[in-house]
C-alpha cells in the first residue's frame, strides 16, 4: 500500500485553513444580514416605512424578504455542516490508510509499501503521531469550536456533521459502519464524543470550577 503521509498532512492543513476562511466569510454575511434586518425593524416600528405585513430589508445587492434572509442563514449552516463532515471523512480516511486499510477498488498490484512507508505509517498513528487518536480528535474538535464560535445552538448541527463524517469514511472503505472500522477509528470516535460532551458542558455553563 502506498503511504503518502505528507500529502495527507497537507490536505488536512489546507482543509482547516479553507474552513477558517469559509467560516469568516459566512459569519460576515450572516452578521451583515442580521444588522440590516435589525435596522429595518427599527424603521418599521417607528412607522416611518412599511406596514408590518410588508416588512423587507434593504441591502447593497437588492431587497430581501425575511423568508429569503432565513433561507440564506440556513444555507450557510448547511455549507458549514457539509464542510465539517467532509473534513472528518478526509482525516479518518488518511488515519485508516495509515493503519493499513485500502480503498475499495485498488488491485493488489497497485498496493506497494516500502519498509520506509511502513515505519512512517506506524509512527503517524502512534502516540504523538499526526494521525494518532489524540491528534485527529484534537483537530476535529478545533474545527468544531471554530464553527461554533461560542454558540451552543450550533452544537447539535456540528455533532450530526461529525457522526456523518465517520459514517461516510466507513462507506469509503466498503464497511457497514463504524463497528467495522479499525480500532483506531473507533477510539477516535469515542475520544471526539468525550471532548464534544465537555464542549457542550462548557458552552452551557455546566463545567465545574475547581477552587
Amino acid at each position: 500500500m502506498e503511504m503518502n503521509n505528507l500529502s495527507g498532512i497537507g490536505n488536512a492543513s489546507n482543509a482547516i485553513q479553507n474552513l477558517k476562511v469559509q467560516n469568516a466569510v459566512a459569519d460576515y454575511k450572516a452578521n451583515k444580514v442580521s444588522k440590516e434586518a435589525e435596522k429595518e425593524s427599527e424603521i418599521v416600528k417607528s412607522g416611518d416605512a412599511y406596514a408590518k405585513e410588508e416588512q423587507t430589508v434593504s441591502s447593497e445587492t437588492g431587497i430581501y424578504s425575511k423568508e429569503s434572509i432565513q433561507k440564506s442563514v440556513e444555507e450557510i449552516e448547511e455549507q458549514r455542516k457539509a464542510a465539517m463532515s467532509n473534513m472528518v471523512r478526509e482525516m479518518l480516511g488518511q488515519q485508516a490508510k495509515a493503519k493499513g486499510m485500502d480503498y475499495i477498488g485498488l488491485r493488489p498490484e497497485q498496493i506497494v509499501a516500502s519498509a520506509e512507508d511502513i515505519e512512517e505509517a506506524k509512527a503517524s498513528i502512534s502516540e504523538g503521531g499526526y494521525w494518532s487518536v489524540d491528534a485527529v480528535a484534537g483537530r476535529i474538535m478545533d474545527m468544531a469550536e471554530l464553527i461554533a464560535n461560542g454558540d451552543s445552538s450550533k452544537l447539535s448541527m456540528l455533532k450530526d456533521a461529525i457522526i456523518s463524517g465517520f459514517g461516510a469514511a466507513a462507506k469509503d472503505f466498503g464497511r457497514n459502519g463504524l463497528e467495522d472500522m479499525p480500532d483506531i477509528t473507533k477510539e477516535t470516535y469515542d475520544e471526539v464524543m468525550t471532548r464534544f460532551d465537555e464542549l457542550e458542558k462548557s458552552l452551557s455553563g455546566e463545567t465545574e470550577t475547581v477552587e
